[in-house]
C-alpha cells in the first residue's frame, strides 16, 4: 500500500522593512515645498514582491515634492504570499522665505474743514508669500487705530506681513497732515462811517470755524489796513463772546 502525504508550507512571515531616517529640509526658494529623495530597504525569507510608499493617503515615489510642514510617509513591503509590513518616517519642510510687501504711497493731506486733524484713507499694502496670502497688520506711531483721525504733523504707519511659519517683513508709510486752509476772519469797523485825522477807529474781528470760510486755526496777530489810519499790526485777545478785540 502506498500513501501520498501532501505537505503544504505556508509563508506567514512578513518581510522585514527598514525606513530611511527622518528628513528636515528648507523649502525650494519661491516654492511652498521641496523635493526629497528617499529609499527604504526590505528583505523576506522567500521573495519580496513590492515595496511601495504612501503619504497623505496617496501613493508616492522617490523623489517626491513634500509640502511645507511635517509629512508622515509610510513604506509598505509585501511578499509573494501577501504578507506585508510597514514602517514610517517624517519629512519636515521648513519655509524660510519671508513674504514680500509694498507699502502704500506716502500721503500729504489738508486738515478736515473746521478741524486740526483729518480722516485719511491710508490704503493697504500689497503682500504676497510663497505659501499663500500672509497676514498683514498696520500700527501707527501714535498708537491709535488706523481709522482714527490723524493729527497735524507726521504719523508713521509700520506695516508688517507675516506668513504661517512666522517669517515677517515690514515697510513704513508716512501720513502728513498740513494746515493748508487760510484762517478766516470777518472784520467789523465800529465807529463813525467816515473818520477824520486823529479820530480813534475801533475794529472788531470774528474768527469762525465755518468750513465754508476757514479752518478755525488760532490767530496770534493781525494786520489791519484803513484808508485813513494806514496799515498797522495788532496782537489779539478774546473778548469771551466769540469776537476778538484788537489792541496796540
Amino acid at each position: 500500500t502506498r500513501h501520498v502525504q501532501v505537505v503544504t508550507v505556508r509563508d506567514t512571515l512578513p518581510p522585514a522593512v527598514a525606513c530611511p531616517a527622518n528628513v528636515t529640509i528648507a523649502n525650494t526658494p519661491g516654492a511652498c515645498g521641496a523635493p526629497v529623495a528617499f529609499a527604504a530597504s526590505a528583505n523576506d525569507n522567500c521573495s519580496l514582491t513590492t515595496l511601495r510608499y504612501y503619504a497623505a493617503q496617496a501613493e508616492i515615489s522617490s523623489p517626491h515634492t513634500f509640502p511645507v510642514g511635517v509629512t508622515v510617509a509610510t513604506a509598505t513591503a509585501t511578499d509573494e504570499c501577501g504578507n506585508s509590513s510597514q514602517c514610517s518616517f517624517t519629512v519636515t519642510v521648513n519655509d524660510v522665505d519671508a513674504p514680500s510687501i509694498i507699502c502704500p504711497e506716502d500721503i500729504v493731506q489738508d486738515t478736515d474743514p473746521g478741524s486740526c486733524q483729518a480722516r485719511v484713507d491710508v490704503g493697504a499694502p500689497r503682500a504676497a508669500d510663497n505659501c499663500g496670502p500672509p497676514r498683514v497688520q498696520g500700527a501707527r506711531s501714535d498708537g491709535k487705530p488706523l481709522e482714527a483721525p490723524y493729527p497735524l504733523g507726521v504719523t508713521t504707519i509700520g506695516w508688517t506681513a507675516t506668513d504661517g511659519q512666522g517669517n515677517a517683513v515690514s515697510c513704513s508709510q508716512r501720513v502728513t497732515i498740513e494746515d493748508l486752509t487760510p484762517t478766516a476772519m470777518r472784520v467789523e469797523k465800529i465807529g463813525p462811517a467816515v473818520a477824520a485825522d486823529g479820530d480813534r477807529v475801533v475794529y472788531r474781528l470774528l474768527v469762525t470755524n465755518d468750513a465754508a470760510i476757514g479752518d478755525g486755526s488760532p490767530i496770534a496777530n493781525v494786520t489791519v489796513e484803513d484808508e485813513l489810519a494806514g496799515r498797522a499790526s495788532y496782537l489779539i485777545g478774546d473778548d469771551g463772546d466769540g469776537f476778538l478785540e484788537v489792541g496796540e
